[in-house]
């Protein structure tokens, strides 16, 4: 399952990954950001299957990607 880690703290996305790696081997980390604009960018070119997506980002929400992104397969 490609999936993406978008959090604003390298921390927060490096405890998901980790945990996603030693728990969850059918989930394979293809991606991270760390802002709105690159989170866009990410789901547009990477089309996950899965996204670990924070709430509160530096650059905005979690609700400014969604809008972004429009209609989601």
């Amino acid at each position: 399952m490609k999936t993406l880690v978008i959090d604003d703290t390298k921390l927060n996305r490096e405890v998901i990954i980790n945990f996603a790696k030693n728990y969850t081997p059918q989930v394979d980390i293809v991606g991270q950001a760390n802002s709105v604009e690159s989170a866009i960018q990410q789901i547009k070119m990477s089309s996950p299957d899965l996204v670990f997506l924070d709430i509160e980002l530096g650059d905005g929400t979690a609700f400014d990607v969604l809008d972004a992104i429009g209609d989601i397969d």
